[in-house]
């Protein structure tokens, strides 16, 4: 509808006019049009939204405005090309273009949405990646928005949920923006983006497995509490732990903040502390009552404080073989309720190469935390300087082994309440 001038007016924008006999004013003759076409575009919104017009109900046209049917369609396509016919029809694409569909095909990748028979038009999440299986789900209803080139998902689930285990690869040479992370030929550049893309899904009970190429990556990853339940696997080298490398200049290297994690075949190690938040410098630090994680043929380097922490309720477990090729103020490090944990019936080994010392303990407890199960073999046993192990402040170290079971050349001890068993 276009605007309709007064009567016998050439300007198509004049205005509207009162009379005024004062002064011989003759006011504005309205055409018809200018009356009748307001009220069928009018009428036309309320019967688009199912409402039957009646002079009874003056707020028909604010309830047709609140229900807005005619961006409402239901699909018509299939699962990865969905189908939408509005009422009324738009004529074109225009940015802006608000969709509102109930699905009734889940996607199983890629998709693309046709509205009105004007053409397929790409379908992308709010970070601008492909749409994958789980995004949602038949019988979702789902809003899209049109940018001018795609439509992006704005009322899908704002945590899609996993149908299945899912792999990303990571490698020094891929990229966090240009690549999906979901080959090997198109891998991601951090594991942190893989984690942070893993962090947009439920993972329904299923695991996402991060599979890391050799090399050094620099920088810190935080593994944050997971949406639903499942696991996540960082797996790096297993065989050559040293060929994928983790470290960090400012503060603790690899930090987690939530269960269901394991780690294995890398090397971690961590050369600075980050005072200004209370981070010593560790290589893994297990933070929180949520934080859980399990390490398996781990190389663990230098640390700035300690290499293996566990505080505030977090839990490390340990598997397998592992090597210390640096030194650190503690190797273990368990306080404030937490718990270090070894695997008890398959008992992890230790090879200390070169000469490492550990200025603070090789194990220490403080404020009930935790150190449980024995170690296996230490091949190199006699390369560790520093003190054995010291239990603070009614902590508890279990080895079952003798005050001897830990390498270093200053004997152990224990004090407040610490016990050594």
């Amino acid at each position: 509808m276009q605007y309709n001038q007064p009567y016998g007016v050439s300007d198509p924008n004049a205005p509207y006019l009162n009379g005024n006999p004062a002064t011989g004013q003759a006011g504005s003759i309205p055409p018809a049009a200018s009356i009748e076409y307001p009220q069928r575009e009018i009428v036309a919104l309320i019967n688009k939204n199912g409402i039957t017009p009646a002079n009874s109900d003056l707020t028909q046209l604010a309830q047709s405005v609140q229900q807005q049917k005619p961006n409402y369609g239901v699909d018509a396509g299939t699962a990865n090309a969905y189908q939408v016919t509005l009422d009324p029809a738009p004529t074109a694409y225009r940015d802006g273009l608000t969709v509102r569909m109930l699905v009734t095909h889940s996607p199983t990748g890629p998709s693309v949405l046709n509205v009105n028979a004007l053409g397929p038009k790409p379908i992308k999440k709010r970070s601008g990646k492909d749409i994958q299986a789980g995004e949602f789900w038949a019988g979702d209803v789902i809003e899209l928005v049109y940018d001018g080139s795609v439509f992006f998902v704005i009322g899908a689930n704002a945590v899609s949920m996993l149908s299945a285990s899912l792999d990303y690869y990571v490698a020094t040479t891929g990229s966090d923006t240009l690549n999906d992370g979901l080959t090997p030929g198109t891998p991601f550049a951090t594991v942190q983006h893989a984690i942070n893309v893993t962090m947009s899904f439920n993972l329904n009970g299923y695991q996402v497995t991060i599979h890391v190429a050799n090399g050094v990556y620099n920088g810190q990853i935080s593994l944050p509490l997971m949406n639903g339940s499942g696991a996540v696997k960082i797996t790096g080298n297993p065989g050559s732990p040293g060929s994928v490398q983790f470290t960090h200049n400012l503060g603790t290297t690899i930090l987690c903040a939530g269960p269901g994690y394991w780690l294995e075949g890398c090397k971690i190690s961590c050369t600075a502390g980050n005072p200004a938040v209370g981070d010593n410098g560790n290589c893994l630090w297990s933070h929180g009552n949520n934080g859980g994680i399990t390490v398996n043929n781990i190389e663990w380097g230098v640390a700035a404080y300690g290499q293996i922490v566990a505080t505030d309720g977090g839990t490390v477990g340990l598997t397998g073989s592992h090597t210390i090729s640096g030194s650190a103020t503690y190797h273990f490090w368990c306080q404030v309720n937490s718990l270090i944990i070894l695997n008890p019936v398959t008992r992890p080994t230790w090879n200390i190469p070169a000469p490492a010392s550990f200025s603070g303990a090789f194990c220490y407890t403080s404020m009930l935390g935790v150190w449980v199960n024995p170690m296996g073999t230490t091949t190199g046993y006699g390369n560790v300087t520093g003190k054995k192990y010291q239990a603070d402040m009614n902590s508890t170290i279990v080895t079952g082994q003798g005050v001897n079971h830990f390498p270093g050349n200053v004997a152990g001890a224990t004090s407040t309440g610490g016990q050594y068993m």
